[in-house]
């Protein structure tokens, strides 16, 4: 079969393939290496006896499902990833069809050999997700295609999507939620999320795949930058991180330091951007932010390129090739300023002292050469609530917008600069405004509020109760399986073509809880049938010496299934001893090694890699890894 670089950009041609059990370690190794694939869900079209699948399971980093129509290849594959303690974190299915079992965009590589080489090129392209790598094994070498990232597909790497504040991202491919792409801990209420690279960052530091959930890495940071419920207060001295080029920016034991994000690992320390309270990169400059000034650092080299002093500096921003931010405290009588300095120099171009709404702005954002001021009570009283629009070339004054927020409780004003206009979230309506002079262009139907400010992209906006504004036609679309996380920089993120939302302590109805992705309708391939086909029953080799198909429980005093019975009733009728001992113990083996072994920990629905056990005929069986 051709495989056409037209389908799978880039192809490598690698070292020649394992040729028997004793090499399959190196084998793996090297297409590990080649593919540059650091972890996630890796699939192998064709497994032969096992001995690949086991060694690119055995480290732990991916999760590994071979699929072979062989039967008798899967058994192998099967029986010695038992023996290895591997089964779990690998395993072998018999699979036949041309159609792979996986959603759209899903699995980071994919190792054809043999019979695998069967599956269509179209077809490992859609389940790949972007920068996923497949490694076709011919003729005794290895060629490494990689998929490409589509142009539609937008990232949010800053907690209000980027370093101008405007709420907006580009993703032209993410919808109204129609499936549940993954569902993850931890499962506190914490708000901070944000993606780029195809990673998924959150918590104070996990890292995952953004496509499957699966966990890649962890970095413990000092303090923990988790920001939570309305206030999004969190511990004091902790920075959110931010996402730039190949880099993840955080603050960690008193210092600024850049992250690899593939493993985590410190690349550089940042001694010149001080100790900040919120920073942001923009285009390599790295803009640290304490409360008694600014600094200005080389993203790459570390060297500090300007610094501003000043006094209660808060509301940093960086748009156009400037920065923008608020100062002085107005609880002790100080003037509030409003000022502009040079992104690149730190040279002061303008600074305004004389709105007198300025004292009560909270947040700032631009886009197009507009500075929108929001001003927020961040109370449930809707009253006091506006935007200030200003020049961002000289900070001179364009117009205002007074209105009471679409937003249930913690009622904040929020602008979005999307498909040409201002957007502001009234009670059941959009209004879209001339970022020129304020004048109302078009409204729109929107969904209720809650405790969270909306966000929009090019093709919709979005509110309240998974509420999806389409621009195009005006209508509202509300799948309301779950709903935004509380918070003030933004309850759900819109990214890689797909919904973000974190946990959330919300009794408002049943939704989902823990740290969630969601995806639009699928295209035909992911559609299921109207009917579904009867379930495919494959007889075990145990089936045979079944007497009857009908089976029955000799003894009552039996548990022969999960819950104890058909009818689930978790009881039995036989009588138990008041008072327990010890009989016996048998020791199984430990959890398994590797980054997602502590997903598996801390899953509230799996109590360790030891099934409940189910007695039957005199027999305890438990099933493990």
């Amino acid at each position: 079969m051709r495989r056409c670089g037209a389908l799978l950009a880039g192809v490598l041609v690698l070292a020649p393939c394992a040729s028997s059990a004793a090499d399959a370690k190196a084998t793996a190794a090297e297409v590990l290496r080649a593919a540059g694939v650091g972890g996630g869900l890796c699939v192998q079209l064709g497994c032969g006896d096992g001995t690949l699948t086991a060694e690119l399971a055995a480290d732990g980093r991916f999760i590994v499902h071979a699929l072979d129509p062989d039967a008798k290849a899967v058994a192998a594959a099967q029986r010695l990833l038992h023996s290895r303690g591997l089964y779990g974190v690998g395993w072998a299915e018999r699979y036949a069809s041309a159609r792979l079992p996986y959603a759209e965009n899903l699995v980071n590589l994919i190792v054809v050999t043999g019979s695998g080489s069967q599956v269509p090129d179209e077809e490992i392209r859609r389940v790949l997700a972007p920068r996923g790598v497949a490694c076709f094994r011919r003729s005794g070498t290895w060629e490494r295609v990689e998929k490409p990232r589509p142009a539609e597909m937008g990232e949010w790497p800053m907690p209000r999507h980027g370093p101008d504040g405007n709420a907006a991202s580009g993703d032209r491919l993410v919808g109204p939620p129609r499936r549940v792409r993954w569902i993850n801990g931890p499962w506190h209420e914490s708000s901070h999320m944000v993606t780029a690279g195809g990673r998924f960052y959150h918590g104070g530091l996990i890292v995952r795949d953004a496509f499957n959930g699966l966990r890649l890495w962890e970095r413990p940071i000092s303090p923990a930058p988790l920001r939570l419920g309305y206030t999004s207060s969190g511990p004091a001295g902790s920075v959110v991180p931010v996402l730039a080029g190949d880099r993840v920016f955080a603050f960690t034991d008193k210092q600024v330091v850049a992250l690899d994000p593939a493993a985590g690992r410190t690349l550089q320390a940042y001694p010149e951007a001080g100790r900040p309270v919120e920073f942001l990169c923009d285009r390599g400059i790295l803009v640290a932010m304490a409360r008694t000034g600014l600094r200005a650092v080389d993203a790459a080299s570390g060297k500090l390129l300007w610094r501003s002093e000043g006094k209660e500096i808060d509301a940093l921003i960086s748009g156009g090739d400037a920065v923008f931010f608020l100062e002085g405290d107005v609880k002790r009588g100080e003037t509030r300023s409003l000022n502009c300095l040079d992104r690149a120099t730190g040279r002061a171009r303008w600074r305004k002292t004389d709105f007198p709404w300025l004292p009560r702005v909270r947040r700032l954002s631009h886009s197009n050469g507009v500075l929108i001021c929001e001003i927020s009570t961040f109370k449930d009283d809707k009253r006091g609530n506006a935007i200030e629009a200003l020049s961002a070339a000289d900070g001179a004054f364009l117009w205002e917008r007074v209105y009471e927020p679409g937003v249930t409780h913690y009622t904040q004003a929020r602008a979005i600069q999307t498909d040409g206009l201002v957007w502001v979230l009234l009670k059941g309506k959009w209004q879209g405004l001339d970022p020129r002079d304020g004048t109302p262009k078009r409204t729109c139907a929107a969904g209720g509020g809650h405790c969270y400010p909306p966000v929009g992209t090019p093709r919709f906006l979005f509110s309240g109760e998974m509420n999806f504004t389409d621009l195009a036609t005006g209508k509202v679309d509300a799948n309301r399986i779950t709903k935004g996380n509380c918070s003030r920089e933004m309850g759900t993120m819109l990214a890689n073509g797909l919904v973000y939302t974190a946990p959330k302590h919300c009794s408002c109805w049943p939704m989902l809880r823990g740290y969630s992705a969601m995806a639009p309708a699928g295209g035909a391939a992911e559609r299921l049938p109207a009917v579904p086909p009867p379930p495919a029953v494959e007889k075990g080799p145990a089936f045979s010496a079944i007497r009857t198909p009908q089976s029955t429980t000799r003894n009552p005093g039996d548990w022969p299934s999960y819950r104890s019975d058909i009818w689930r009733s978790a009881s039995t009728p036989s009588a138990v001893p008041t008072d327990l001992d010890v009989l016996w113990t048998a020791r199984l083996g430990g959890w398994p090694k590797g980054p997602l072994t502590e997903d598996w920990k801390f899953n509230l629905h799996s109590r360790g890699p030891i099934t409940p056990p189910v007695i039957a005929e005199g027999l305890v069986v438990v099933a493990r890894p």
